[in-house]
């Protein structure tokens, strides 16, 4: 009897330990479960973090490119003043006798004067315009 006693008991304590191997499976399913779902969210978050950065970059691209602009015109501009005082001081300077034209023009005045001199005068007026 003793034998079956023993039998008896190996059996009660076989069913509790399936029993308690069967609360810890249904523990690690409810925790796996539990690790999906939180798997899930964390994916959801790291998408909507994703698009958040895209947008961050596009962002930036755009004001890149709108900074790259206006940097662009800012130098168009400053060439275009460059220029149009360049112009100025051009035509000032025209305007005080120094063109091509108005040398041109002081040099044919000059020819047309030493013409009716004679050669003593016209070598003296030549060597005097060159001083």
């Amino acid at each position: 009897m003793t034998g079956v006693l023993a039998q008896a008991a190996e059996r009660v304590q076989a069913i509790a330990d399936a029993a308690c191997m069967q609360a810890m499976l249904k523990d690690a399913g409810r925790f796996i479960e539990h690790l999906k779902k939180e798997n899930q969210a964390l994916e959801a978050q790291l998408h909507l973090a994703r698009q958040e950065t895209a947008t961050y970059a596009n962002a930036y691209a755009h004001a890149s490119s709108d900074a790259q602009r206006q940097a662009a015109m800012a130098a168009a501009a400053a060439a275009a003043a460059a220029d149009a005082q360049r112009e100025r001081e051009r035509s000032e300077a025209e305007g005080q006798g120094f063109s091509l034209a108005s040398i041109k023009q002081a040099i044919e005045e000059a020819v047309e004067e030493s013409q009716g001199l004679g050669e003593d005068e016209r070598k003296a007026k030549i060597k005097a315009m060159r001083l």
